[in-house]
């Protein structure tokens, strides 16, 4: 690969990463989002 080609590479690499993190962050947040959307389910049935 030429300079050019794996700086574009290593970039790509870091970019994958960072989504990597932030679906990581993003998963914990729904976790959370969707265990008290569970616990208002049984309020609004009644």
């Amino acid at each position: 690969m030429g300079l050019i080609a794996s700086k574009k590479a290593n970039a790509l690499a870091g970019f994958i990463e960072d989504c990597v993190e932030k679906n990581d962050e993003i998963d914990q947040l729904l976790d959370y989002d969707f265990a008290s959307f569970y616990d208002v389910i049984p309020l609004v049935q009644q």
